[in-house]
């Protein structure tokens, strides 16, 4: 399903790159399959496979520091849980190496490669998301899309707490909330009313 976001945004029409042209919702549906694909199977070809496509998506997008930041901190866990799982993986049987007199175990390992692999594959999927879709984009399409707008909200808040922005949401969604809210109410029947701009007292 593909749509022209700038229509959604309001913004004026330019010249869109390919990942523009991609609807919030098929994006979404792109993580979770390759999220139910990496859970899904043991195949570290496969799970290499699924790496490399979400990293080319990423390269032929665009990067932002707080991807790098959420690769750096995913691989330390990687590496510790190689660690772990090497040694003390409950079926573990197979020696592979020893280091210092410390044996590490085939099973162990590669359990611990696959684990590694689904957090990338999350990461790296999630990342491409964040980064090519704005949040005004995200929460405008979802709710168009027939999603109440506290369902939109938790879901936003979940995806960017995966790619490290929580806190740049919450600070922002106070500023996209008077864009959102006219999409509200045609949606929900609610009986809220606005004070005037510039009150600061209630009841007045």
């Amino acid at each position: 399903m593909m749509t022209d976001q700038t229509l959604i945004s309001g913004a004026p029409r330019v010249k869109l790159k390919w990942y523009q042209v991609i609807d919030p919702i098929t994006k979404l549906l792109f993580i979770l399959d390759m999220t139910l694909l990496s859970f899904a199977s043991m195949n570290l070809l496969l799970q290499a496979g699924l790496i490399l496509v979400a990293t080319l998506l990423l390269l032929f997008s665009k990067l932002s520091s707080t991807i790098f930041k959420a690769l750096g901190f995913s691989l330390f866990l990687i590496c510790t849980m190689l660690i772990i799982q090497g040694l003390f993986y409950s079926r573990n049987q197979t020696v592979l190496f020893s280091v210092l007199g410390v044996s590490f175990y085939k099973e162990g390992l590669i359990y611990a490669t696959t684990l590694g692999c689904r957090v990338l594959v999350i990461i790296l999927t999630s990342g491409f998301f964040m980064v090519t879709t704005s949040i005004s984009e995200n929460a405008a399409y979802l709710e168009l899309s027939g999603l109440s707008y506290k369902t939109v909200y938790v879901l936003m808040s979940v995806c960017y707490i995966f790619a490290g922005n929580d806190a740049k949401y919450a600070e922002k969604s106070s500023r996209h909330k008077k864009f959102v809210e006219p999409i509200r109410k045609k949606n929900v029947d609610s009986e809220i009313k606005v004070s005037p701009a510039g009150s600061n007292s209630i009841g007045d």
